[in-house]
């Protein structure tokens, strides 16, 4: 017999009763060691957890779960692939993931993570999941856009539609993340939204890491605490509303989050906002920053931005829906060059700059204290 280890997403945890902080569960499977084998095994050793990750019948895995090995994502391969052998050996899990709403799901490759949203499918947020971004599909009056209830409802779609490589760059976050967030130390995500990214980060981070979010929408912050709810979070979780372009504080952080956020903050109060975290950072912390980017040659900027319609209308936003939330969006998001974002990073303290991740007028930059 052979001992493999399977990590569980947070509503998997709970029906298997495993101890608050305990997310892997180790099975023993003889034979061939394949991922249908350790499944078996694992419904053998917690019958409650039959028909939770592969349906009743057919054995096929459920829609709203993702398999993961080394790095991997082999939601889609045969059940019956025989295992890598860092997986069988028992020197890393095979992980279980949620997927994300509107989008796929992420691992992360050396310490994984799960999707950029963990979706612990009950009805309700299955319904949520459903939620269609429609708002700029008929014309209407112009006006700038805002993070309030229309947005809310539709959030997780419109994100995962309007930004491409979304549920990679959370998987690099979480990957960044598990390597600078301290046990007893905070997470902060500033503009957290409807909590995408902290829900991605939590089943691969020590139980000891708290999670602050900070939004200045209430309807998102109500919308980000039922999806924490509904997850069954057990870490120390604090949401604050909160305008961050005013002023931010922060308490024993040793990371914090700007994903897609900075971008929103008006120009003029960005510096003293990198400043305050940078101040209030953990010694040995970081900043990671996600941003929409101009370039500064006006010829590329010109064909990024059509790549990027392109992507749009791949992802079925229709040129009227395009044209609308441009306008929309114009006076409200603001974006910095690359040199621009690395400089202000710098020139606020930061010793180290990074690039993470790039696709034409998006990038994610780390940034060490």
């Amino acid at each position: 017999m052979t001992e493999v280890r399977v990590s569980l997403p947070a509503h998997l945890r709970r029906l298997a009763k495993l101890p608050v902080g305990v997310s892997e569960v180790a099975v023993e499977t003889g034979g061939p060691l394949t991922v249908a084998a350790v499944l078996d095994a694992l419904e053998a050793r917690h019958p409650q957890l039959r028909g939770t990750i592969r349906e009743h019948g057919s054995g096929k895995r459920r829609a709203y779960l993702r398999l993961y090995a080394c790095g991997e994502d082999i939601s889609h391969e045969t059940l019956d692939q025989p295992l890598p052998p860092p997986v069988s050996s028992g020197e890393e899990p095979l992980y279980v993931v949620g997927a994300i709403a509107g989008g796929n799901a992420v691992g992360v490759g050396g310490s994984r993570h799960g999707a950029d949203v963990t979706r612990n499918q009950t009805p309700e947020m299955a319904a949520e999941a459903a939620s269609e971004d429609k708002i700029f599909d008929q014309e209407r009056e112009a006006r700038d856009f805002e993070f309030r209830e229309e947005v809310v409802a539709v959030f997780d779609d419109m994100v995962n539609r309007s930004v491409p490589f979304y549920g990679e760059i959370q998987r690099m976050l979480a990957a960044l993340v598990r390597d600078f967030a301290v046990p007893g130390s905070n997470v902060y995500d500033l503009g957290c939204a409807t909590g995408n990214t902290l829900l991605a980060m939590d089943p691969f981070l020590d139980p000891g890491v708290g999670f602050v979010g900070v939004d200045d929408s209430a309807e998102m912050l109500e919308k980000c605490g039922r999806k924490f709810g509904d997850a069954g979070l057990t870490r120390p979780v604090k949401l604050e509303e909160a305008d961050i372009g005013r002023s931010v504080k922060i308490d024993n952080a040793s990371v914090v989050v700007l994903c897609l956020t900075l971008q929103f903050i008006r120009p003029i109060h960005r510096e003293k906002l990198v400043r305050a975290i940078y101040d209030q950072l953990n010694p040995g912390g970081c900043l990671l920053l996600v941003e929409k980017l101009l370039c500064g040659d006006p010829t590329l900027n010109r064909a990024y931005i059509r790549y990027y319609y392109d992507f749009k209308r791949r992802m079925k936003y229709s040129e009227m829906e395009i044209a609308q939330k441009r306008e929309a969006l114009e006076n409200v998001l603001i974006p910095y060059t690359l040199s621009e974002n690395e400089s202000l990073l710098r020139d606020c303290g930061f010793r180290d700059v990074e690039t993470f991740f790039r696709w034409y007028n998006f990038a994610g930059m780390v940034a060490l204290k």
